[in-house]
């Protein structure tokens, strides 16, 4: 995989999973901690592209930033839901935590 597919395949997964945590968590009852848990997803996918400019360069940060969010939401949803898990929504995000880890973390190392 090339850094250019593993670069999109982290901006989509992080629009994913921001989204469901900001928007779709929200709609029945509004949430703050899924609230800013989305924004914070939102926030460093600008810093991972670039647009904040106090974090441009510090790439590793970023990146360790977004995988340290990505571990902390899914630590946090078995803590509060245990493993046999609240609802197929909070297990395909959860699957889309784990590949945001997995393709950040190669986009860093990737030469």
């Amino acid at each position: 995989m090339t850094k250019s597919n593993l670069r999109l395949a982290v901006i989509l997964l992080t629009l994913f999973t921001g989204a469901v945590h900001l928007v779709i968590l929200n709609i029945s009852e509004f949430s703050v901690l899924f609230a800013l848990n989305g924004a914070a997803y939102l926030i460093l996918l600008a810093a991972f592209m670039g647009y904040i400019k106090p974090l441009a360069s510090r790439v590793e940060l970023v990146h360790y930033g977004l995988m340290g969010l990505a571990l902390a939401t899914i630590v946090a949803y078995f803590a509060v839901w245990g493993f046999p898990g609240f609802s197929p929504l909070g297990y395909i995000t959860k699957a889309a935590e784990v590949l945001l880890i997995a393709t950040t973390y190669l986009h860093l190392k990737k030469v």
